[in-house]
């Protein structure tokens, strides 16, 4: 395994180190695709630890949900980074991760509005 992309973090609000197949990322494992799809699609770690803390997740299939960021998780996001941060960031604010059972399958961004129920 390679440990290039694994990010060690000692704060107590996030975990990041090695695992069998992937890293893991606040108590979520990053599978080897989606972590080869995000490299793919330029979504920065910072990004994925931001998704799980505070977007939003909604069910979409039996046990598989996404977690992107919506108008409410953008205003927590606001208050804890700050302004000029989610400024510089915007780009990647668009982007969503799959999640199955805390392993994140896919990583990608939105281009079409998320239907909500």
């Amino acid at each position: 395994m390679s440990y290039r992309n694994v990010i060690f973090n000692t704060e107590s609000n996030g975990f990041y180190g090695p695992v069998a197949n992937g890293y893991m990322v606040s108590g979520y494992v990053v599978s080897k695709h989606a972590s080869e799809r995000m490299q793919q699609r330029c979504i920065p770690a910072l990004i994925l630890h931001w998704l799980i803390a505070y977007g939003r997740k909604q069910r979409i299939q039996s046990g598989t949900e996404i977690i992107y960021f919506d108008k409410t998780s953008r205003h927590e996001l606001r208050a804890y980074a700050g302004r000029l941060a989610l400024k510089r960031l915007a780009d990647f604010l668009d982007a969503y991760l799959i999640v199955r059972d805390e392993v994140v399958i896919t990583a990608g961004h939105r281009y079409r509005r998320i239907v909500t129920n």
